[in-house]
């Protein structure tokens, strides 16, 4: 039986999802809490990578048992083993043949940045104290999501059949505690965004 998890995680602790040797991750942690409860050996699917130290307000996983379980059950197990820095939000039974990787139709990141030197922002938000010019900026952005073929902005060693990418939403906006910009799309690159 497949299940997929939404979970939420504040990345500062980890080198990033995906399991690597030698190294804490965020699908590390929780593929041996899983396993734990369960007592049993789980393998967890993200729907994506992502680098040392980015956060996730919602990542869909997806893993099997063999067995049927109380998702709320389970969801409050795991969230009573779970670092205060791993928390997750929804859990629930869906068809076997789902992925939280190829099924997902979007992915999306935040970049914030903020004027002011804040220590509650630290890890959050980029200190940044120059002015902005927005506009100009989200003229840059409309030429991005005109834009097709990313392997300019791409990794070199990577494995994918193409470099083409989709991308729904590229833009800076001004907001209380600072400026952000918003990109998703159907699918990113490695390295892409960051570039």
């Amino acid at each position: 039986m497949r299940y997929f998890v939404d979970i939420s995680y504040d990345g500062s602790s980890y080198h990033g999802w995906q399991i690597q040797n030698n190294a804490r991750t965020v699908q590390g942690v929780l593929n041996e809490a899983l396993s734990t409860i369960l007592r049993t050996d789980i393998s967890s699917i993200g729907s994506g990578r992502t680098d040392t130290g980015v956060h996730a307000i919602m990542q869909m996983v997806h893993f099997d048992h063999e067995k049927e379980i109380d998702a709320d059950q389970l969801m409050a197990k795991l969230n009573s083993l779970l670092p205060k820095d791993i928390a997750i939000n929804h859990l629930m039974r869906v068809k076997e043949s789902a992925s939280a990787r190829f099924d997902a139709m979007s992915r999306g990141y935040v970049y914030k940045m903020h004027k002011h030197k804040s220590p509650f922002k630290e890890g959050q938000s980029y200190h940044f104290n120059q002015s902005l010019d927005l506009e100009q900026m989200n003229l840059c952005c409309d030429l991005i999501k005109k834009w097709e073929d990313f392997e300019a902005m791409s990794k070199v060693k990577t494995e994918v059949n193409n470099f083409n990418c989709e991308i729904f939403n590229a833009n800076w906006e001004k907001h209380n505690d600072g400026t952000h910009f918003h990109v998703s799309a159907n699918r990113f690159l490695r390295g892409m965004v960051r570039a």
